[in-house]
């Protein structure tokens, strides 16, 4: 087992036991958890090795082959199933894989947010204890999900998607006018879905809105889709000084801007524009 590995924050293990109470005015002793007869898969060795796992606090205290003290441990039977370290999926979309279109453009969106609180309970069912969440209005989930109201995955958030009028996340009636232009914010605008900006100064007061809200990165379509009503997958979108400020705000604020981009040509423009994560990339060529 690798020292890096043994100090992972076991999350999911420690889940699965009571929490004692400390008394008022009392230090509570780190609760001691104890898996017996498990496989271990630490992320490094090829093969599997059997032993038991002591957990103090958030840490893990000792990995061992052979038995460990069980005094004041709670005690989880492995029964030799496989203990391994929690997945962590770096784009993920509670809201969005949980739920369709004609969810989030229904009159009540409270189906989204029951679908989405059930999505969060299979994904960390699944092994995934941590999502990066590229995209939708999912800071109310990582609230819920970090103040044990419900069960999921520990969440960085994005907020909404980041978009141009006719982009990727422009899902406006045909026949709307464009905010810049006049016209009222569509309907998943308004849930936080996406946010439609045009022009440095839109673009700049949509990155400081979600970082408000709590965003931990930028998520900023540059490119097209396979979703959205307007936009080839091939054009790129954003210019080169509305791209500018969202990396700075971001730095500003100590993150960074994370692109939706497939093309060679888009992935050129968020590199040189200071993106730092190219999400998808899929048309990109060797070059790029």
């Amino acid at each position: 087992m690798n020292a890096a590995f043994s100090r992972r924050n076991f999350i999911g293990a420690a889940s699965a036991a009571a929490v004692a109470v400390p008394v008022l005015g009392q230090s509570a002793a780190p609760q001691r958890i104890l898996l017996r007869n498990v496989r271990i898969f630490d992320g490094v060795s090829p093969r599997l090795s059997g032993g038991h796992v002591l957990i103090e606090g958030q840490f893990i205290k000792e990995v061992s082959a052979s038995p460990l003290p069980e005094e004041g441990a709670n005690i989880i039977e492995g029964n030799g199933r496989t203990l391994m370290p929690g997945l962590t999926d770096a784009h993920w979309h509670m809201t969005f894989a949980a739920s369709t279109f004609a969810d989030f453009n229904a009159a009540d969106t409270g189906l989204v947010f029951a679908k989405s609180v059930a999505e969060a309970e299979r994904t960390l069912l699944r092994g995934f204890t941590t999502v990066r969440d590229t995209g939708g209005p999912s800071f109310g989930l990582k609230v819920a999900i970090d103040s044990g109201v419900i069960p999921g995955p520990r969440c960085y958030p994005s907020g909404a998607v980041i978009s141009q009028t006719g982009g990727h996340g422009d899902f406006s009636a045909p026949h709307a006018l464009p905010q810049t232009l006049g016209g009222e914010a569509s309907h998943l605008d308004a849930v936080g879905m996406s946010r439609v900006a045009n022009g440095t100064a839109e673009v700049l007061a949509a990155v400081r809105d979600q970082l408000r809200k709590g965003a931990t990165q930028i998520k900023l379509n540059l490119g097209g889709g396979v979703i959205s009503d307007y936009d080839p997958i091939d054009s790129i979108q954003f210019i080169p000084e509305e791209l500018r400020v969202a990396v700075q705000a971001a730095r500003d604020w100590g993150t960074y801007v994370a692109a939706h981009v497939y093309t060679s040509a888009g992935v050129r423009r968020a590199l040189e524009g200071g993106v730092l994560s190219i999400e998808h990339g899929h048309l990109a060529d060797e070059a790029t």
